[in-house]
């Protein structure tokens, strides 16, 4: 960090690379800020004060990058963020000058004595700012694993539901197939017994045509003798009249 600036967040704000991100949720820290702005390019630092966060770029072409791919809008862990550009305001910049007391032994007393309440309370904010961060990657994956066990429940769910539409179209293909076959059979029935009519009445009709031959001989039969014995008949009495005459002329 330059010369003049007490802390690195000053010199961040201060600088053409940083970035401002807003609208951070609780969840949110610097590790997993990096990793989703590192996408645009080198980030040298992150940092994180109260609910808003600043990103140092190695490249202000990259911070250009982000600024204008922003206008689309962004959303980082389910919170829609603000990202600009990071400028005095944002930080209080609080330079070593401001810091020394007039005299050479003020800035010497003041040295000695704040020097390791600063180091204390820097302490005290990195054990805060990890517990913070312990207990946010805590949430995350808890979070994670709830997102998961729901994921892994609707895939069970849809599975589910498709094996049981899979098992409900088997079982109307088999239904369907079932009365396939009972039509075929059903129509296979009804073509044997057509045949089966259509041969007992044409054996019928041969029958009935054969006992009307048979009438029909036996009755020209019949007729042919009757006839033939009418002739024999005649012929008789007519040969008896005749010898009946020849005896009487003698």
């Amino acid at each position: 960090q330059p010369k003049g600036f007490s802390s690195a967040l000053n010199w961040m704000a201060a600088s053409g690379t940083t970035l401002r991100v807003s609208g951070l949720p609780p969840t949110a820290n610097t590790d997993l800020l990096r990793a989703w702005f590192e996408t645009w390019g080198v980030v040298t630092s992150v940092r994180l004060e109260n609910d808003a966060g600043y990103v140092e770029f190695e490249n202000e072409s990259d911070v250009d990058a982000v600024l204008s791919a922003e206008r689309y809008g962004f959303e980082f862990l389910g919170a829609v963020i603000t990202i600009e550009r990071a400028c005095f305001d944002d930080a209080v910049l609080v330079t070593d000058d401001d810091l020394r007391s007039p005299s050479p032994q003020g800035d010497s007393a003041q040295a000695t004595s704040d020097s390791p309440g600063e180091d204390e309370a820097m302490k005290q904010r990195e054990a805060e700012e990890a517990e913070e961060r312990a207990r946010a990657q805590a949430e995350a994956e808890e979070e994670e694993a709830r997102a998961l066990a729901a994921k892994q429940m609707e895939e069970d769910r849809l599975r589910a539901e498709l094996q049981a539409e899979a098992e409900r179209k088997e079982v109307e293909r088999q239904l369907a197939e079932k009365a396939r076959k009972a039509e075929e059979e059903r129509k296979l029935r009804e073509a044997e017994q057509k045949a089966a009519d259509e041969a007992e009445r044409m054996a019928n009709e041969e029958a009935e045509r054969n006992a009307k031959e048979a009438a029909e001989k036996k009755a020209k039969e019949a007729a042919e003798k009757q006839a033939k014995e009418a002739a024999e008949q005649k012929a008789k009495e007519a040969a008896e009249q005749k010898a009946k005459e020849a005896a009487e002329q003698k």
